[in-house]
């Protein structure tokens, strides 16, 4: 959609308003030639017909390639938008040259039909340009065989005016051009506006008993799948309840909170939803702009309510770190935030708005058992009492609080009852219970990347740019090659034409040369210019891979050199005839240099803006279509509308005022024109006759076998995300030792996760080194670093393609050994039911998949590396907030505020006094669940023989410990290690 609203629709109009005006000044030549050499036009007219009907089968043709070369460049652009957006996911799996393959073959896919619809606009060019001389030949052998003399008067009259036609012939195939390229335009964008309507639940006035009533609703993104994504829900909610949605992965939980805001089309039943939604996205959506403008979200500001909403979402501490506290600016999709600080604000956002019903897509997922208590106490239990709650959940520790759990498996709701009803009577949901007892869902949240302002105002570059730019854009793809023939051809072309004027001129009066002789030299010298106009446009389309994104740019320039040689010329010969013209004409060639000079300095400047404020708009657009279902759910869209009028008025005004300044120098240019041809026909009249980075170092390749070890040596290491900005990492010396589990434990916005990214070279240490194996990770290239590493990523990211090439984009494994993974990971069954297994398809995001198969899709991607031992080789690096899931980790590293606090084994840290990894395993151990893991009972034994305080034990239920599998799996999301 945004590719459309960039070019689709500019294409659509672009070229009407120039290309308007050759209809009406071709008939009135016509009349000039009828004039000058009588039925003798008919033969020019017969020609000019055959041109343009021949001229019909290529523009078919072009219409054909245009639009396979628009459906090229719609793949690309797609290719290359999902490459960057996931560029971090990209870099730590090292992936970078393949998916660089991937977007050259579009590009050459892209090339292949830009080349035929090239080729067939040099054909159709090369017909154009070559009619004057083929009308020439037509309307001469007419009059010598129909006998109409010739003489100085109408041969000049003749050539002049054949002149003044070729111009608007000339334009034809851009006319023909424009008019493809608009017709393809408008296809796509009717094919997008008749596309069906969403169909929005309308909310009425609230319902005091019944906010939310679905009786007998199946939901369906395809009206005419065989199985809907949502079956049979049958729900009745009252006012003030709090439920919670539970189940497996893919069951349908957020899809059921998707029903109720009315997103997914009902197939059948019925749905009424009473009251103002308020809804929290499982991925945060973050508006570019202040933290205060996210919170707000459109709404007053009441300072005491704003301050009591801050302080229920636990972010008044965040903001007190703020350099300009809740006034600071978070960049685009919030990348200066941590992900438990973008879950909050968007908590915030929800309750500020004072909704009946909130809707909660697994809000706790990105913060710590700490945090998420807190959150749960005093954001639902608190702030949220009186109100309609749907929460998705996998933490069990909530669920005995609230009125109603909803089960969930494939799309059906199995049971809906207290917690302790379902407990004992419902085996699949004891089954959930014990598997998500303990779990850490939650991933690794993000520290702060920056604490000044992310986001700075666009630099508009200044002044004259000099022939840089059109230098670094000729010189690829042997750009000046293809230039100097396109430019030699085209001079010799317009010699040809001057040579033609010369001869008639030389030879039209004298006696001794005959008519049949000035008429075949005039045609044979305008036969041979046809020969370098050919080469001229072929060099033209062997060049036109130079245009990155702009295919009208080899021809503009073609066209603008064509006009300025075929100026000069017409001036050379105007002068060698009435030699006194010149009087007028360099006065008015000083004063038109003075004026470009003068035009050039604003058009320059009126462009940059319009480049910066056309980005602002494009921007706006994007960040709108990726939160559409938030904006939707606050019903914000007139807002949302009205600032995209706003943002297009305000690149309205540039482009017009660039636009009026270019007829602004048409109309002098025009006018002082028309002066150089009143002069030099009145000189005419009173003179007598006669009278245009390192992915490898090649000198610093790593061993085969390395990292044959693992240890991983740690320097005084620094980070900082930006000059100007403080360390993220402050001075952090230690040594991992090779096949030990390394667990690094801290508070939120500690720098955990930026040292895992130092590890990978996402960010370049600022001091210090990183060894490995005795090599200094910076001394070599980012491929090689990276193929050795592996990792699971923090947030779970899927590329558009097959289920195949998401877990092996790189070819490298067998489909066996990707079974093998898959079930392992148990997605098996889900990949089976679809009916293309590993080929079937994964769209943009992985959005047909559920945010927990996603996960195991990256946890496949880790086992694909290491399918025999599954880690136990390897240096494992593990940052979680789980207290449990460090405990047997080898060694323990503690960070705060960047520092390295304590390193060593976790037994030892828990019995040493003042320690942060003490404190932590005290706050858990104090944590109340209703039941514990046999890995969980451990550490509350620990606990208490250290000394620390436990939860009683009467308050939880022994279970037993359950191994990896799906339940767990994001158990591992925060895991790296070294092969």
């Amino acid at each position: 959609m945004l590719l459309w609203m960039l070019t689709e629709l500019e294409n659509s109009h672009s070229g009407f308003i120039k290309h308007g005006q050759p209809a009406s000044n071709f008939v009135l030549l016509l009349l000039i030639l009828y004039n000058a050499v009588g039925i003798a036009t008919i033969a020019a007219m017969a020609v000019i017909i055959l041109t343009v009907a021949c001229n019909a089968p290529l523009a078919k043709l072009q219409h054909k390639f245009q639009t396979r070369l628009m459906e090229a460049q719609d793949d690309r652009l797609k290719a290359l938008t999902e490459a960057l957006v996931n560029m971090k996911v990209l870099k730590l799996y090292a992936w970078e040259n393949k998916f660089k393959k991937v977007i050259e073959g579009l590009r050459d896919v892209e090339c292949k039909w830009l080349k035929a619809f090239q080729l067939r606009r040099a054909y159709n060019s090369f017909l154009f340009w070559s009619s004057p001389v083929l009308v020439s030949a037509a309307t001469f052998s007419a009059c010598y065989f129909l006998e109409i003399p010739l003489n100085a008067t109408n041969v000049f009259t003749f050539v002049a005016t054949l002149r003044m036609v070729q111009d608007p012939v000339r334009q034809i195939p851009d006319v023909i051009g424009v008019v493809i390229q608009a017709k393809v335009a408008f296809n796509r964008i009717i094919s997008f506006l008749d596309a069906p309507e969403l169909q929005r639940t309308r909310r009425c006035c609230m319902d005091p008993k019944k906010p939310i009533v679905i009786k007998s609703a199946s939901f369906s993104w395809d009206e005419h799948a065989l199985k809907p994504i949502l079956r049979n829900i049958n729900l009745e909610i009252s006012a003030g309840e709090k439920v919670a949605i539970c189940g497996e992965v893919g069951s349908g939980k957020s899809t059921l909170l998707e029903a109720v805001l009315g997103e997914i089309p009902k197939m059948d039943g019925t749905l009424h939803v009473f009251g103002k939604i308020a809804y929290v996205s499982q991925n945060a959506w973050i508006q570019t702009g202040t933290v205060r403008d996210n919170v707000l979200f459109g709404s007053i500001m009441d300072e005491h309510k704003y301050q009591e909403t801050l302080k229920r979402c636990s972010l008044v501490k965040d903001i007190e770190m703020f350099p300009f506290g809740d006034l600071t600016e978070i960049g685009e999709r919030g990348v200066n935030l941590s992900g438990g600080q973008k879950q909050r604000i968007q908590l915030a956002r929800a309750l500020y708005q004072d909704a009946d019903i909130y809707l909660l897509d697994d809000p706790f997922s990105a913060v710590d058992a700490h945090t998420a208590t807190s959150l749960f106490n005093e954001y639902i239990m608190g702030a949220l009492f009186s109100k309609t709650v749907l929460l998705v959940t996998h933490q069990v520790d909530f669920l005995p609080v609230f009125n109603c759990i909803l089960l969930m498996s494939d799309g059906q709701i199995l049971s809906a009852a207290p917690f302790h009803e379902l407990l004992s009577s419902n085996k699949e949901f004891r089954d959930l219970e014990i598997n998500n007892v303990g779990r850490d869902k939650q991933p690794i949240t993000e520290i702060a990347s920056e604490v000044d302002q992310l986001i700075k105002k666009e630099e508009r570059e200044t002044g004259n740019t000099g022939l840089k730019p059109y230098l670094l854009y000729l010189s690829q793809n042997k750009g000046f090659l293809y230039a100097s023939i396109s430019a030699l051809s085209h001079a010799i072309f317009i010699a040809g034409q001057v040579s033609q004027n010369s001869w008639m001129a030389a030879k039209i009066q004298d006696p001794e040369v005959s008519l049949m002789k000035l008429i075949g030299v005039y045609l044979a010298i305008g036969f041979g210019t046809i020969f370098f106009l050919l080469s001229r446009c072929i060099s033209l389309v062997v060049s036109s891979d130079l245009s990155i994104v702009d295919l009208d740019v080899p021809f503009a320039l073609m066209f603008s050199f064509s006009a300025t040689l075929n100026s000069y010329s017409n001036l050379a010969v105007l002068s060698a005839v009435t030699w006194q013209v010149l009087f007028v004409a360099v006065p008015l060639l000083y004063l038109t240099l003075r004026l470009q000079r003068y035009y050039l300095a604003s058009a320059k400047e009126l462009m940059r803006i319009n480049g910066t404020t056309k980005s602002l708009v494009a921007n706006h657009l994007a960040e709108s279509i990726s939160g559409a279902m938030t904006i939707r759910a606050f019903e914000e869209e007139e807002r949302f509308i009205c600032k995209s009028f706003v943002l297009i008025d305000k690149n309205a005004s540039p482009f017009f005022h660039n636009f009026a300044a270019s007829e602004w120098l048409i109309q002098r240019l025009e006018t002082m024109s028309a002066a150089i041809l009143f002069s030099s026909a009145l000189v005419m009249a009173m003179v007598p006759a006669g009278t245009f980075s390192p992915e490898v170092i090649e000198n610093n390749r790593t061993p085969p076998s390395w990292p044959s070890i693992g240890r991983v040596e740690l320097v005084n290491l620094q980070i900082k995300y930006r000059p100007d900005s403080p360390l993220v990492l402050r001075g952090i010396s230690c040594i991992f030792e090779g096949g030990h589990k390394i667990g690094i434990v801290g508070r939120t916005g500690s720098g955990k996760t930026t040292l895992i990214g130092a590890l990978f070279r996402l960010v370049e240490p600022e001091g210090g080194k990183i060894v490995i194996d005795g090599i200094d990770i910076t001394k070599i290239g980012l491929h090689d670093l990276r193929s050795c590493l592996g990792i699971i990523p923090q947030e779970p990211t899927l590329f558009h393609g097959s289920v195949r090439y998401n877990l092996d984009p790189l070819g490298a494994y067998t489909d066996q050994q990707i079974w093998e993974v898959l079930d392992k990971c148990q997605l098996r069954e889900a990949v089976q039911e679809k009916g293309d297994r590993l080929d079937s398809l994964v769209v943009e995001d992985g959005s047909n998949w559920s945010m927990g198969q996603r996960q195991l899709f990256c946890l496949g991607r880790a086992l694909l590396k290491k399918p025999c031992t599954e880690f136990a080789d390897c240096t494992v690096i593990t940052v979680a907030h789980r207290i449990p899931t460090v405990m047997d980790c080898t060694m323990v590293l503690s960070i705060s505020d960047g520092k390295l606090i304590e390193y060593d084994e976790p037994l030892k840290l828990m019995n040493r006094e003042g320690s942060l990894f003490r404190e932590l395993v005290k706050e858990y151990c104090c944590e109340p669940k209703l039941q514990k893991t046999q890995l969980e009972l451990d550490v509350i034994l620990l606990c208490a023989e250290a000394g620390l305080p436990t939860v009683p034990s009467h308050r939880f239920i022994k279970t037993q410990q359950v191994p990896i599998n799906a339940s767990q799996s994001s158990n591992l999301s925060s895991q790296s290690w070294l092969q």
